[in-house]
């Protein structure tokens, strides 16, 4: 459901879990480091019920079981202006978007690095002797069919707000954005645009992952077989080849 890692120190420590499942955003690194103690963040509420908790120490490489799971009951506060009439179905609902948040940001963040890699690959060809225009030519391509890619999920982005932008195709970020906020801190019923929204994306993003995949799959990897084939130098990703 969820962990939490804490380093220990001397006294009496405490810990405290907002009753949230955890981020179901891309991992983030703080100053491209790992850190243990980096939890990532968290998301929606979770349902009432039964729960359990229980604490282990690593030391020295070791784990060391300190507790055996506690039992405690999370409870509704009958605080609410416009409660769901089903807190069941509607804590389902988020999840299925969290699902899809979890999907899409991982695609979409997958697409960034491929631009990135695009990047190295063309300049490869670029520096290569061997390297034909045709390749160039190619390598320029399929980095456009990865900026269309991009746009289908970002779409436009304006210097101060959407407002400015003239009447386009809602990107996909920005229609999954508006879907997920929605219950960050809401407890109230799914409505019928939120439902609207989700069923738009259920035929919208399953098209723009598979263009992607198409894409690195078939382009993005022959350019990289064919910068092999010319003995390129090196482009993050390609594994180094060796011959006598």
């Amino acid at each position: 459901m969820r962990k939490f890692t804490k380093k220990a120190t001397k006294g009496i420590n405490r810990v405290n879990w907002d009753l949230r499942y955890g981020n179901f955003n891309p991992i983030s690194l703080r100053d491209d480091n790992y850190n243990p103690m980096n939890d990532g963040g968290s998301s929606i509420l979770v349902m009432p019920g039964k729960y359990f908790v229980k604490m282990d120490m690593i030391a020295n490489g070791v784990l060391t079981p300190l507790t055996e799971p506690k039992e405690f009951t999370c409870k509704l506060l009958n605080n609410r202006t416009l409660p769901a009439e089903n807190h069941e179905e509607m804590v389902a609902f988020q999840l299925k978007i969290s699902k899809m948040v979890q999907s899409v940001r991982s695609a979409n963040r997958w697409a960034s690095d491929l631009k990135e890699k695009m990047q190295y690959i063309r300049q490869a060809f670029d520096r290569t002797p061997g390297a034909t225009y045709e390749n160039i030519v190619k390598a320029s391509e399929v980095d456009k069919k990865l900026d269309d890619i991009l746009f289908k999920f970002t779409g436009k982005t304006p210097k101060a707000s959407r407002e400015e932008n003239p009447p386009a195709q809602v990107s996909i970020n920005e229609r999954l954005n508006s879907m997920a906020w929605a219950h960050w801190s809401s407890m109230s019923g799914i409505t019928t645009t939120e439902k609207s929204i989700y069923n738009i994306l259920k035929k919208e993003y399953p098209k723009a992952l598979q263009e992607l995949k198409d894409l690195y799959e078939n382009d993005i990897m022959e350019l990289q077989k064919e910068l092999d084939k010319l003995n390129a130098p090196y482009t993050p990703g390609r594994i180094p080849v060796w011959e006598e």
